[in-house]
């Protein structure tokens, strides 16, 4: 028995290791050993499914934090904030993170802190039955999207208003570095962060990470972006992406007016 026991051990520390061998130093650098092992073991769990959802930490506050583990594809990232939308789950702040895995294609873990709607939800803390919807809401709707060759519909339209457009601006030491970092700075409403994921999929842009935080009713959003292709972005397709970032912002913000 205890010759299993350590058999089983040594199991789990090289899934441990190879987890987080896959991943990129901005996660490894944000978690301790004891949360890593945690998100390891919800990777795991994951199976052959198309994708998982676990929750991860539940406050008494109401803020609730899941884990969503898929493979890697272009509208991810907008799939998922559909989805929470759908169940009246307000993203608070977001963590985009992808691994490569041998043989399998990218599989993306990301974590979002989330507040429920209490027009929705009886109390602050998520039943475990409002859990397990969501999770089968999300499954469903990333395998319908793995097989659909069309982007998600929904938040098309153009806002033509005169209001101050929000702060849309790509990191010029990133630039200089070769990589896209954009940073949108808005004022915080409900499906922000799906209007911005949805303009950055409509325009064929891979989101290789994420930073989400809102602070004083001000969302400071980073993405860090990537093109399908591997291609440099020119000046002009730079241009063409802030602006229609800012065009699916400002709508936003005057639906939510």
């Amino acid at each position: 028995m205890l010759e299993e026991q350590g058999i089983s051990s040594r199991v789990a520390a090289d899934g441990d290791s190879a987890f987080v061998d896959s991943m990129p130093a901005a996660y490894r650098e944000a978690f301790t050993p004891e949360q890593i092992r945690e998100h390891a073991a919800i990777s795991a769990r994951r199976g052959e499914r198309v994708a998982h959802l676990e929750l991860w930490r539940a406050f008494s506050d109401g803020l609730n934090v899941f884990c969503v583990v898929a493979d890697d594809r272009p509208g991810l990232l907008s799939n998922i904030c559909r989805v929470l939308v759908a169940h009246e789950l307000e993203v608070l702040s977001a963590q985009i993170h992808c691994r490569s895995r041998r043989g399998h294609p990218m599989e993306a873990f990301d974590l979002f802190w989330v507040r429920a709607n209490a027009r929705r939800h009886a109390g602050p803390v998520l039943e475990q039955p409002a859990v397990e919807a969501l999770a089968a809401d999300l499954e469903s709707a990333l395998y319908v999207a793995a097989r659909s060759t069309t982007p998600p519909p929904g938040m098309r339209g153009r806002f033509l208003g005169a209001s101050t457009p929000p702060r849309v601006f790509f990191n010029t030491s990133a630039l200089r570095r070769g990589e896209y970092v954009l940073v949108v700075e808005a004022l915080d409403c409900p499906g922000l962060l799906l209007a911005i994921s949805l303009a950055l999929h409509r325009e064929g842009i891979q989101i290789l990470g994420s930073d989400v935080r809102t602070e004083g009713g001000l969302a400071r959003d980073c993405f860090e972006l990537a093109s399908p292709r591997g291609v440099a972005f020119t000046s002009e397709r730079l241009a063409a992406i802030r602006q229609s970032v800012v065009d699916a912002v400002r709508e936003r913000l005057a639906e939510s007016a």
